[in-house]
C-alpha cells in the first residue's frame, strides 16, 4: 500500500518547537523536579547522540519542571523530536514511548542495545544542587528539597526505507540541456531515505543547473510516497531552472585606490559565453587572495532582467544576456609587523617589514624587512608584480644585503635577483630569472671574494588543504640554477640542483591526528667541493633541516672540527602533529640527513639521526612552535641537545 508522506517528513529540519512555556508563578518558590534521562533502542551510536544533543529533556534540564506531571509534559514532547529525528534518517515507522517515574535511572544510553535492562526506581538518597546539610540548615523541611524523578525513552526504530526511485522535473532544459540521473548525483537505488542526503541531491542538482547556463535555478517542491509493506520510498522533485544565460560584461563597484582596469584581467569569460557559477567561484577567491579586499562578492544579477549595455540588448535565440557584478570594499594596503626567533644554534633573533600590496594601483607588491641576529643580520627589499602581460603571470625582484658569521663560513654579501612567475595550472607554478651576487667569503679552508651570476629555475608543486598548517596534500619543489663567474681569480662554471616533497595525511576525520613527512635530495654539479664558494656548497642539519644538530653541521669537519660542505645531501623528517586542544598541540619527529664528498648520496658516508619533542600553540596566522630535539647518533663534536623557537611548522 502506497502512501504520501509530505515534506516534513524527510526534511530533516526543524527538530524543536517553541521555548517551553515558563513555568506559572504559583510554582516559582518550589524546588521542582530534578530528573535523568536513560534512551533506549536507537538504532546507532551516532543517531542516539544527537537524540541527546536534541532532547529538549536535555536542554531544560537547568529548568526542572514544577511537578511529575510537568516532568510528563516536557517527555512527552520529546517523543515528536525522537521521531523527526528517526525519521531524517530513514526511519519512517519509528516510534517512541516515554515513561516517567519518581527515583533515579542510568544515563543516556548510546550503544546499540534494545534490550537494555529495564529501569528500578529508587528512593532518593542523593545530593544535588539544591540539597542542604540538614547539619548546616535544620530549619529546611523535607519539602523544600527536590523531588527526584527518572525519564525512560523506548525507541522502536523499525526498518530503515529505501530510495527506488528519484526522478527530477524537468528533464529536459532550453539549450538542448538534460539533466543527469540520480544516480550521477550520488542517489543509487539502495541509497537509505536519509533527509540530508535527499536535500543534498537536490542542491547538487540546482548546483548543476547553475554551473550549466541557468544561473537563477532553484528547488521548488518534493513529492515522496512511501511503501511500508516494502520499506521503500519514491521521490520526484521539481526545479526551476529559469532563464538560460550568457555572460556579457561585468559591472565592478566599491574600488577606491584599485586601478579598474586590473581587475579585469582576471575576468576570464568571453563574448556571450555561457553562464558558469563555477568561472564565478573562481574569480571570486583569486581576487579574495591578493589581499586588495575586506571582502569581495562576484554574483549575477539579482533577477534575470537581460543586460542594459547596447552589446547585450541584442535578443539571444536561446536566452538572455547578463552583466556579472563584482563588488568590493578594499582592505587596508599597508601592513607593518615583526617578530622573535630563538634557538640554542644561533640565539635570539628579531625581524621586521613594511609591506605595500597596492603600490601604483594595481597591486604592486614592495616589502622591506631588517632582521638582527647574533649570527645574522640582513636586510632585504622586494617587489612583486602580478598579472604581468598576461593573466597568472607575475614579475618579481628584489635586493638583498647580508652578513653571516657561522661555523661554516664568514659571508658578507649583496645581491639583486629579477624573474618571472607563471602559474601554469592550479597546483603548478613555473619561474625563471636571474641573479648577480657579491661576496666577500671566509670560510673554514678557504677566502675570497665571489662573484656569481646565475639562472635559476623552479618548479613548485602544491596540492595541500593549508599554506601555512596542512593536514592532507602533497607540497613538491624543483630547483636548477646553473652558475658562472669567478672565485679568489678563478673561473666557476657549476650548477646546483634542489629536490624536496613533503606530504600530509589526517588519520583521524576530527583531524586531530597529522601524519607529517618530508625528504630532500640535492646535488652539486660540473665542479669539485673545494672549486665553489662555500655559500654555495650543500650542507645539513639546523632547524629547517635536521633538528638537533648545529646549522650546516651534518657532514665532514676540517681539523678544526668546522663544517666544510659537500657535493650531495640526503634529509628525512617525519612528525606527528597531535592536537590537545583548539589551541594546543605536541609534535613528536625523527630526522635523519648525511652530507656526500660524491655528485650523489651514498650510504658509505655517515647518516646522523635525530628525534625531538615540539609544542604548538595554534593563532590565527599559524602555529608557534618550540622544539628540542637531541641528536641520536652524536659524533664528539655535536651539542647534546637544540632548543628552537619560531611561527610555523616546521615543513
Amino acid at each position: 500500500m502506497w502512501a504520501a508522506v509530505g515534506a516534513l517528513s524527510i526534511s530533516g529540519c526543524g527538530f524543536f518547537g517553541g521555548d517551553e512555556k515558563t513555568e506559572a508563578d504559583p510554582f516559582a518558590d518550589t524546588p521542582g523536579v530534578e530528573y535523568t534521562v536513560s534512551v533506549h533502542g536507537a538504532p546507532s551510536k551516532s543517531i542516539a547522540a544527537i537524540i541527546d544533543e536534541s532532547l529538549k529533556l536535555n536542554l531544560l534540564k537547568d529548568r526542572p519542571p514544577a511537578s511529575l506531571a510537568r516532568l510528563r509534559r516536557r517527555a512527552e514532547g520529546d517523543t515528536e523530536v525522537v521521531q523527526k529525528i528517526l525519521r531524517a534518517e530513514g526511519y519512517y515507522d519509528a516510534k517512541a514511548e516515554v515513561a516517567v517515574a519518581a527515583g533515579t535511572a542510568q544515563p543516556l544510553q548510546t550503544d546499540d542495545a534494545k534490550a537494555s535492562q529495564p529501569v528500578t526506581p529508587s528512593e532518593p538518597n542523593v545530593a544535588t544542587k539544591n540539597s542542604v546539610d540538614p547539619e548546616q540548615d535544620g530549619a529546611r523541611s523535607e519539602a523544600d528539597k527536590p523531588i527526584p524523578a527518572s525519564v525512560r525513552i523506548d525507541i522502536d526504530a523499525g526498518e530503515i526505507f529505501r530510495v527506488t526511485e528519484f526522478a527530477f522535473i524537468p528533464s529536459t532544459l532550453p539549450g538542448e540541456a538534460v539533466l543527469p540521473s540520480a544516480a550521477e548525483f550520488g542517489m543509487s537505488p539502495t541509497s537509505a531515505a536519509k533527509s540530508a542526503e535527499i536535500v543534498g541531491v537536490e542542491g547538487r542538482v540546482v548546483g548543476w543547473l547553475r554551473e550549466h547556463g541557468f544561473p537563477y535555478a532553484r528547488f521548488v517542491k518534493r513529492r515522496a510516497v512511501a511503501d511500508r509493506s516494502t520499506k521503500t520510498l519514491q521521490i520526484t522533485s521539481e526545479f526551476d531552472p529559469g532563464p538560460l544565460a550568457t555572460v556579457n560584461g561585468a559591472r565592478i563597484e566599491g574600488l577606491a585606490q584599485v586601478d579598474e582596469a586590473y581587475l579585469r584581467t582576471y575576468l576570464p569569460w568571453q563574448e556571450n559565453e555561457r553562464y558558469a557559477r563555477g568561472k564565478l567561484d573562481a574569480v571570486q577567491r583569486r581576487l579574495a587572495q591578493t589581499g586588495l579586499f575586506e571582502f569581495v562578492t562576484v554574483e549575477p544579477p539579482e533577477a534575470p532582467t537581460p543586460s542594459t549595455d547596447a552589446a547585450a540588448s541584442t535578443p539571444q535565440s536561446d536566452g538572455i544576456a547578463i552583466p556579472i557584478i563584482i563588488n568590493a570594499e578594499e582592505a587596508k594596503h599597508r601592513t607593518v609587523g615583526g617578530g622573535l626567533r630563538f634557538s640554542t644554534e644561533d640565539g635570539p633573533s628579531a625581524g621586521a617589514f613594511y609591506e605595500h600590496r597596492n603600490l601604483f594601483g594595481s597591486n604592486e607588491t614592495t616589502r622591506v624587512a631588517a632582521s638582527l641576529g647574533l649570527k645574522k643580520q640582513e636586510f632585504t627589499v622586494g617587489l612583486r608584480k602580478p598579472q604581468f602581460w598576461r593573466d597568472r603571470q607575475a614579475l618579481f625582484g628584489g635586493l638583498s644585503l647580508r652578513h653571516e658569521e657561522d661555523e661554516a663560513f664568514d659571508e658578507t654579501a649583496l645581491g639583486v635577483h629579477l624573474g618571472i612567475e607563471r602559474q601554469v595550472t592550479e597546483h603548478l607554478t613555473l619561474s625563471a630569472g636571474t641573479l648577480l651576487e657579491v661576496a666577500r667569503i671566509d670560510g673554514a679552508n678557504t677566502s675570497g671574494t665571489s662573484y656569481l651570476f646565475g639562472l635559476p629555475f623552479t618548479a613548485v608543486y602544491d596540492r595541500t588543504d593549508n599554506r601555512f598548517d596542512p593536514s592532507s596534500g602533497l607540497r613538491a619543489r624543483a630547483s636548477l640554477t646553473p652558475y658562472v663567474g669567478a672565485f679568489d681569480d678563478t673561473g666557476l662554471l657549476f650548477s646546483v640542483l634542489d629536490l624536496g616533497a613533503s606530504t600530509y595525511y589526517a588519520i583521524d576525520d576530527g583531524k586531530r591526528y597529522i601524519l607529517a613527512g618530508r625528504t630532500r635530495l640535492a646535488s652539486l654539479l660540473g665542479a669539485g667541493r673545494d672549486d665553489v664558494p662555500p655559500p654555495q656548497r650543500l650542507y645539513s642539519g639546523g632547524g629547517g633541516s635536521v633538528r638537533g644538530y648545529e646549522s650546516r653541521f651534518i657532514g665532514p669537519l676540517d681539523t678544526e672540527d668546522d663544517p666544510i660542505g659537500g657535493r650531495s645531501v640526503a634529509e628525512l623528517g617525519i612528525e606527528l602533529r597531535y592536537r590537545l586542544s583548539e589551541s594546543i598541540g605536541i609534535v613528536p619527529f625523527l630526522e635523519a640527513g648525511l652530507v656526500s664528498e660524491e655528485i650523489y648520496p651514498t650510504t658509505d658516508e655517515r647518516i646522523q639521526y635525530a628525534a625531538g619533542l615540539g609544542l604548538r600553540y595554534y593563532t590565527a596566522i599559524g602555529p608557534i612552535r618550540a622544539d628540542i630535539a637531541f641528536p641520536l647518533n652524536p659524533r664528539d663534536e655535536d651539542s647534546f641537545f637544540q632548543f628552537y623557537i619560531a611561527i610555523g611548522q616546521a615543513f
